[in-house]
């Protein structure tokens, strides 16, 4: 594990698509009306050592346009910017239109603890 979940005390979710180069997070800005959403440690579950699940619901914005193609979730150490600590598959990859609401609920998105790669994105 490349950090110890127990010391983080507030995890920034967001939201990737997949490109040619990898994972990209969609741009954050009041165009898009994309924001990660800023969660507590006590807003996950630690399932055991090695994994993490939200214990409750996870909703974005509604999309101001196209987001694009989602494939994955990202556990950020900021707000904006930052470094991506750890990053989840969603269950099916899922396009984002205008006006579009994405939520997650409880126990959709989990994380395995021993997978990380610290990174900028």
């Amino acid at each position: 594990m490349n950090f110890n979940f127990e010391d983080l005390n507030y995890l920034y979710i967001g939201l990737l698509k997949s490109c040619e180069l990898g994972l990209v997070e969609i741009e954050q800005s009041e165009e898009t009306n994309y924001h990660r959403i800023e969660m507590t440690r006590m807003d996950w579950i630690l399932c055991n050592a090695e994994r993490i699940t939200n214990a409750f619901a996870i909703r974005f914005s509604q999309a101001k346009n196209y987001w694009g193609t989602l494939s994955h979730f990202g556990i950020f150490d900021a707000l904006e910017k930052g470094r991506l600590l750890a990053v989840g598959n969603l269950q099916q990859k899922t396009e984002i239109n205008e006006n579009h609401i994405i939520e997650f609920g409880p126990g959709r998105m989990t994380i395995d603890l021993n997978v990380f790669e610290l990174g900028a994105i």
